[in-house]
């Protein structure tokens, strides 16, 4: 049986706060590393929050990331399964960031789908889409989920202390659960 499978963008598939931490360290010459950074606020960990902000809300920024390592050949090799994939979002601030995320997903899979399929909603709101799984880093987004949706924490440095969720390691990782839970 096929399996509809959420995915969270920023953080999942796009390196968000690499991406965000190399404009950083430029802009001030600080060395920020991803290893310093222990929450989600990144600003809290810098010397320079505003700059943060700046950069996070800039137009470019969203269009900018690189995938993870294995990203696009685990949804490759998801979708050639059979799978249902939606990229469910949150966008930031900048007013340009929900099409940026469309021109993102559309670039780096156009091989796969004319326009990948995308669902943007508020911060803590992506309980609103059903799947059979929501795969996001970010505890939030996993609560309140309708109960046939099951909740895959994507594990990171920030979230590291959570508790009360399944975690996912890495892209193989995610296809091997997919493989031992598709058949449910």
């Amino acid at each position: 049986m096929a399996l509809r499978i959420l995915l969270d963008m920023d953080g999942v598939m796009a390196q968000f706060i690499p991406g965000l931490l190399e404009k950083y360290n430029f802009l001030t010459s600080e060395n920020v590393s991803e290893d310093d950074i222990r929450g989600y606020n990144v600003g809290d960990y810098v010397n320079d929050p505003v700059a943060v902000k700046r950069i996070k809300d800039s137009v470019g920024f969203i269009r900018s990331l690189k995938p993870y390592d294995g990203a696009l050949e685990a949804v490759q090799c998801l979708k050639d399964k059979g799978h249902d994939i939606v990229f469910v979002s949150c966008p930031t601030n900048c007013p340009t960031s929900a099409h940026e995320k469309r021109e993102w997903l559309n670039y780096y899979f156009s091989k796969l789908w004319k326009k990948a399929p995308l669902i943007t909603t508020p911060p803590g709101m992506k309980y609103y889409v059903r799947g059979d799984v929501l795969v996001d880093d970010d505890v939030k987004n996993l609560q309140n989920l309708h109960p046939t949706t099951k909740a895959l924490l994507w594990h990171t440095k920030q979230n590291a202390s959570a508790v009360g969720y399944e975690r996912i390691y890495s892209f193989d990782h995610l296809i091997d659960w997919v493989e031992k839970n598709d058949t449910e």
